[in-house]
């Protein structure tokens, strides 16, 4: 342990849940506990909402820890960076802030103190209340202890673990773009019918390229559009259900009295928190496990590579949200399976990444959507909805055109996944070890010169 690093309490190093204003009705920034992931550093998205009067207060440099079950076994922690200059904003009161005192304690040292796993077994070992709402009171926070070193120590080590974490989040965009520029290519052509209506309007003509539309395609589009219950559609193009496409649909199933926690190793069992976008999203440091004996009696729901993942229940009554995502190479177990909430999707017509970009769109989203929430009891989607599903479906010449395109993009985003979980296990490797003074911080610095 180093040696002028002095053992405080969290209460004494920072402030906790600082005072902040906001006027009852003002409209803020809100972040929702559902887009904290548990592993990003950042919220997945910053919403808008207008204060009631209640919830707790932030600005950019806080970190907001969930303090309720099971979001703090999970992990759920954010650092607030993107909010504008000067803006104040709120939050469920699930939250408790960690806020640094100028000249004592760097902002991000807060939040990286906040996930090591120290911290995170003390907070949930000081949970109070009854089964299944339970939450660590803030005073409980507070008296943390820990070795706190000097300010230029604490900013050494942000620095090695945010570049990590800003290698991850890097990757995060890239992945986001190329999925976007997948689902771009998908809508233009199979949604908005983009190159058929330029053929139509003379704005497209042989041996020309325009955006979404190469020339060597030109001859794989029809050249008019005729009536259909989904209104103009390419000729010759026709609606169909994906049950009339060689679709297979598999199901999981879960051990008897649910997943035994506990469980460090076995057979990974990815359910609905797994299904995660875009591709190369999935977190494997939080994969759940089942043994062996179980597993083998299940003839169903193993993951072969590229299948397409959908989660099928779940949701507040009139609210359900399906979930999409595809698995492939990069994924790092030899075997897995689904739990009982995910459907395995296989169309050897369609093929995968058409089958992904069709399931993710809006065409049969919203479909997907209607019939999950109209369950009042329980909102969720069956194998015969999912198949009862219509889409326009084109040429088999064209979307065989379409997996060439997007083989590329989401080889790319997978490979990007795992980069981003490789990075996950050095900086969980590094950050117990350097928030506790274990490593020499120039150690660390010339491993990340080496190897990243």
């Amino acid at each position: 342990m180093v040696a002028d690093w002095n053992e405080v309490k969290i209460g004494e190093a920072f402030i906790v849940n600082p005072l902040r204003r906001i006027f009852r009705g003002q409209v803020t920034p809100f972040i929702p506990m559902d887009a904290i992931s548990g592993d990003s550093r950042t919220p997945d998205r910053i919403d808008e909402r207008e204060f009631k009067g209640s919830g707790i207060k932030f600005k950019n440099g806080d970190t907001l820890i969930a303090r309720i079950t099971p979001c703090l076994e999970n992990g759920k922690t954010i650092f607030v960076k993107d909010l504008p200059d000067g803006v104040i904003a709120h939050g469920s009161t699930e939250y408790i802030v960690l806020s640094g005192k100028p000249g004592c304690t760097d902002n991000l040292f807060a939040y990286y103190l906040a996930r090591s796993p120290d911290f995170r077994r003390y907070a949930i070992g000081h949970m109070e209340g009854t089964s299944g709402r339970q939450r660590v009171p803030s005073i409980a926070i507070e008296k943390y202890t820990f070795r706190l070193p000097p300010v230029a120590e604490q900013c050494a080590i942000v620095h090695i673990l945010g570049t990590l974490d800003d290698k991850i989040e890097l990757n995060r965009q890239m992945n986001e773009i190329l999925e976007e520029m997948a689902s771009a290519l998908f809508k233009s052509w199979f949604v908005d019918f983009d190159p058929v209506r330029a053929k139509v309007d003379g704005r497209w003509k042989r041996g020309q390229s325009l955006p979404t539309m190469p020339a060597h395609l030109f001859d794989l589009f029809p050249s008019e559009l005729e009536d259909s219950e989904f209104g103009l559609i390419p000729k010759g193009w026709r609606v169909s259900k994906l049950g009339d496409c060689e679709l297979g649909i598999e199901s999981g199933r879960r051990p008897k009295g649910g997943i035994d926690k506990s469980l460090k190793s076995g057979i990974p069992s990815v359910g609905a928190e797994s299904i995660q976008s875009p591709i190369g999203s999935f977190d494997y440091s939080n994969v759940k496990y089942v043994t062996p004996e179980f597993s083998n009696k299940s003839k169903k729901g193993w993951i072969q590579n590229f299948d397409v993942m959908l989660y099928k229940d779940g949701g507040k009554p009139g609210q359900f949200k399906p979930r999409v995502t595809l698995y492939g190479e990069s994924f790092p177990f030899e075997k897995a399976m689904i739990n009982e909430h995910v459907f395995i999707l296989r169309s050897p017509l369609l093929d995968q990444f058409y089958l992904y970009h069709l399931i993710s769109s809006d065409m049969v989203l919203d479909q997907l959507i209607a019939k999950g929430s109209s369950k009042a009891a329980q909102p969720g989607i069956n194998q015969e909805e999912v198949k009862d599903t219509t889409f326009v479906q084109p040429s088999i010449n064209l979307i065989e055109a379409f997996n060439e395109l997007a083989k590329s993009l989401v080889m790319s985003q997978l490979n990007k996944g795992k980069e981003i979980n490789y990075l996950r296990e050095i900086r969980d490797t590094f950050l117990p070890v350097l928030i506790t003074g274990q490593i020499c911080i120039k150690h660390a610095e010339k491993f990340l010169e080496t190897y990243i």
